[in-house]
């Protein structure tokens, strides 16, 4: 019968020990950090793939990205127009039968959790447009949410491009995080917080 040596026996047993010790630290130490680690590291990921750096307002969505956006709970395709709007193309024109509305906000406006016909943006104008007034023959609502931002954001938004569309009402939407965000003293601590 074919006899194991004893000092196979005992680096085999140090080598499965020293391997296992090995896993377990490194699993340890991983925990340690993800549950230590700042609030910025722990938000990287999904609700910035679509953006890229801007000089003025941090970050933008990227102008015709399109793309799945998908986690453990939805599956989105999200697309970009031209300028970086979710949806088709709007111009800067509208004609004196369309009644526009603008909505600024963050990704509570921008919906990426929803395909562009769930968004509320959406179904708001095709229940508008259900309803034809005496001045106007149908209404456009242009959602230029965009994950992320605050109102210090969708000012500038605003001012640079939102405007341009020349909307006959605009919509603000605000969340309780813009209060926190509007009071940093530097736009890269906000920005570090979702580009990181």
């Amino acid at each position: 019968m074919f006899k194991v040596p004893k000092t196979l026996i005992t680096n085999l047993a140090v080598s499965v020990i020293s391997l296992s010790f090995t896993i377990l630290m490194g699993e340890t130490l991983l925990r340690v950090f993800v549950e230590t680690a700042p609030w910025e590291v722990k938000q990287i990921g999904h609700h910035t793939i679509f953006c890229e750096h801007d000089s003025l307002l941090g970050w933008r969505e990227i102008p015709n990205k399109s793309g799945l956006h998908a986690t453990s709970e939805y599956e989105v395709i999200e697309r970009f127009n031209s300028k970086g709007i979710r949806g088709p193309e709007y111009s800067y024109e509208r004609s004196e039968e369309e009644y526009r509305i603008l909505i600024l906000g963050d990704s509570f406006a921008e919906g990426y959790v929803v395909e562009f016909n769930g968004l509320f943006s959406e179904v708001l104008k095709k229940k508008l447009n259900k309803y034809k007034g005496p001045h106007y023959s149908y209404h456009e609502v242009i959602n230029t949410g965009t994950g992320g931002y605050s109102t210090d954001q969708e000012l500038l938004f605003f001012q640079i491009e939102g405007k341009k569309y020349n909307p006959d009402l605009t919509i603000l939407m605000f969340y309780d995080n813009d209060i926190w965000y509007n009071t940093q003293r530097k736009h890269g601590e906000h920005t570090n917080h979702f580009l990181n």
